[in-house]
């Protein structure tokens, strides 16, 4: 069951992209498939914790209640007690010379001070199943990209597949691996005077298992930079975005999510807006 390419009519196209499409190498393909399959794996152990150690209740004293959405509740991290490290750091991936080999390292810490940062999670339950939760999270493809975009006028203004490195298939209709390019947009009021944010970012969805056996899905979603091939455009402000949803099956029609995501952007746009928002 691959997801193929297929056009549609939109207001709001024609999408386009600054970046050609992205020739990997297996070596890198697998460099990749192995961040993903990490990443997932600090997630996973994070999960646990929140269900087995706190019984799906998030700790108080570092968790603050936003909004409730139906039966999913939003939290934001207290600032004095989250710093930007390991899990939403900018994944680099650096080639060779030779383009023979690759390596990949975490953005230092340093170039992080010039990022605001926000770190959210969202808890509850859904009705549905694990299944359903991630059938409709897939767009591995550039067309199946854009018109789920316009279906549910998600503000992405631009957006592309760069690269497809695992398309499902019947065998495994669920697990997919791509690099993207993507452009959030605006709100109206803010246009004329100050830049989008755009993101590359590696994005997986799949399966694994928690360590008493119940099986989960995932939809993970984690920036990364490709100096040589993905260069910041003089257009856009580049944010970093690290995201993580987990599903877990409670009962025939009712699914337990956990997401977590950690989000940044330019330090200086951020307070453009805070003080646009104060005025």
């Amino acid at each position: 069951m691959e997801f193929k390419e297929f056009r549609t009519r939109s207001a709001r196209e024609p999408f386009t992209s600054p970046y050609p499409p992205m020739e990997l190498s297996p070596k890198e393909k697998d460099l990749l498939r192995q961040l993903a399959k990490d990443l997932v794996a600090v997630n996973l152990e994070e999960f646990e914790e929140f269900l087995f150690d706190n019984n799906g209740v998030l700790p108080e004293h570092q968790w603050e209640f936003v909004r409730r959405d139906e039966q999913v509740e939003t939290f934001l991290r207290r600032r004095e007690k989250y710093g930007l490290r390991g899990f939403g750091a900018t994944k680099r991936f650096r080639r060779d010379t030779s383009d023979t080999s690759a390596s990949m390292s975490s953005t230092k810490s340093d170039e992080l001070t010039s990022l605001d940062v926000a770190d959210i999670r969202s808890v509850g339950f859904k009705d549905g199943t694990i299944e359903d939760g991630v059938y409709g999270a897939m767009s591995p493809t550039t067309e199946v990209f854009r018109t789920k975009s316009v279906y549910v006028d998600d503000k992405i203004e631009e957006c592309n597949v760069l690269a497809l490195i695992d398309n499902v298939t019947d065998a495994d209709p669920f697990t997919s691996l791509t690099i993207r390019w993507r452009v959030t947009e605006n709100p109206p009021i803010m246009r004329t005077f100050l830049k989008s944010y755009d993101h590359i970012y590696l994005e997986a969805t799949g399966f694994t298992t928690l360590s008493n056996g119940d099986r989960v899905s995932y939809q993970l979603l984690h920036s990364i930079d490709f100096p040589h091939l993905t260069p910041p455009l003089a257009t856009h402000s580049r944010g970093q975005v690290a995201a993580i949803l987990f599903m877990r099956q409670v009962d025939k029609d009712t699914v337990q999510i956990h997401g977590r995501g950690v989000f940044a952007i330019p330090f200086e746009r951020a307070h453009e807006e805070v003080a646009l928002g104060a005025s």
